[in-house]
């Protein structure tokens, strides 16, 4: 028995959601060159490009939802961001272009489509409230792209990401965590406006 069933039995409390999570953390840097790669390709219309750099710019950013540092939570609005921004590719670019990223991913192990289709259900209402803020990043962003791409900015983010980023174990205590939050995730409510008629 290995030491998550173990844990899992002992505790009543299930990790694999928590596991998935940790597994697709430890890709995060590949996912990072993966966008990287398709704001280089020029075929690509601009609009592609758009949610690859806000995607990148949002994990390159120290300022998240959640920030970079926590020792339980830390990244998990950014491996949320790469998701949403995956889901809009695999749906939107054209076919021919997105085979040829697919294979260097499958290369890796990584089978983005069936990582796609999980990651929703994985990450549950947390990854639904990270869709409802996806579209203000790239609106936000979408003017800087070209500038970012030209002086070299984005690059030295995304070295400086790969350099600092090593992808290690998961701790059992981290696991635990990163499970009671999305299982209990509620996302924040709407402040009220004024009332009717005042």
């Amino acid at each position: 028995m290995s030491a998550r069933t173990e844990l899992a039995a002992r505790t009543g409390t299930d990790l694999t959601r928590a596991t998935w999570v940790a597994d697709r953390m430890r890709e995060l840097p590949k996912y990072c060159i993966f966008l990287y790669n398709l704001l280089l390709d020029q075929r690509l219309p601009w609009i592609y490009k758009e949610h690859a750099f806000s995607t990148l710019r949002y994990i390159f950013e120290e300022n998240g939802i959640i920030p970079d540092d926590d020792p339980m939570l830390g990244r998990l609005d950014d491996l949320a961001f790469t998701f949403r921004c995956l889901t809009e590719l695999v749906a939107r670019l054209p076919a021919g272009v997105l085979a040829i990223y697919e294979e260097v991913l499958h290369r890796e192990g990584i089978p983005v489509r069936a990582y796609v289709a999980e990651a929703p259900l994985w990450l549950d209402k947390f990854y639904h409230m990270v869709s409802s803020l996806y579209r203000q990043q790239v609106d936000r962003l979408k003017d800087k792209l070209g500038n970012c791409i030209k002086t070299g900015q984005l690059v030295r983010q995304l070295q400086h990401y790969l350099e600092n980023h090593k992808p290690e174990p998961w701790s059992m205590e981290r696991l635990i965590a990163v499970e009671a939050f999305l299982q209990n995730f509620a996302p924040p409510r709407p402040l009220a406006g004024p009332a009717p008629g005042r």
